[in-house]
């Protein structure tokens, strides 16, 4: 039975992002929230660190884009919900099972690399730069990106981890993820 608490799938051509109402952000997630006062959505974007502090312009940037290497996190605030923001034709919202606001907030929270205890900083956010769009921020992602462990393999992840009957084995393109939750959505949508 759902509960309210919703999350939604954002499409940008190849890579997708999640998106929870700021409100539902629980658990020490709840620091995320804090970095956005007034925040009404909370986008959490994953992907390949150097492919999106400093996205590709070259083919040859193009090329070597989906190699593995180390993984960031851009949290953006928006003021709206994500169809608002984005398009209705781009996002896709689902409703959450009874605690998968809570379970996709801790699958959020274990994504970003902290700072290691017995720091200064210990149990931070690694913070890296600003954001490519206003209110947008980057952080060190705690797991790798690579071909097989792509934004859209993450996205997946993220709406397993939050009790949504979505499997991430095999996800790599935006199409395959798109396709499965709009199937979901038609499942969980009433007549």
């Amino acid at each position: 039975m759902p509960t309210g608490d919703t999350v939604s799938l954002i499409t940008h051509g190849w890579h997708t992002d999640i998106g929870l109402p700021a409100e539902e952000a629980s658990g020490p997630l709840v620091r995320v929230r804090r970095l956005f006062p007034g925040a009404r959505t909370l986008v959490f974007g994953y992907g390949k660190r150097t492919f999106m502090i400093a996205p590709a312009h070259t083919i040859g940037e193009w090329i070597i884009g989906p190699f593995p290497g180390p993984a960031a996190i851009e949290v953006s605030a928006i003021s709206s919900d994500a169809a608002t923001a984005y398009g209705a034709r781009h996002v896709e919202t689902l409703p959450l099972p009874p605690g998968g606001a809570q379970r996709l907030s801790a699958f959020l929270w274990q994504a970003f690399d902290k700072a290691p205890d017995g720091t200064a900083h210990a149990g931070e956010l690694r913070y890296i730069a600003q954001g490519n769009f206003p209110g947008s921020l980057f952080y060190q992602a705690s797991s790798h990106y690579g071909l097989l462990h792509t934004c859209n393999t993450w996205s997946a992840e993220a709406l397993a981890a939050a009790g949504l009957p979505i499997r991430p084995a095999g996800i790599v393109f935006s199409g395959g993820l798109d396709e499965r939750v709009r199937d979901l959505s038609r499942q969980l949508t009433p007549p």
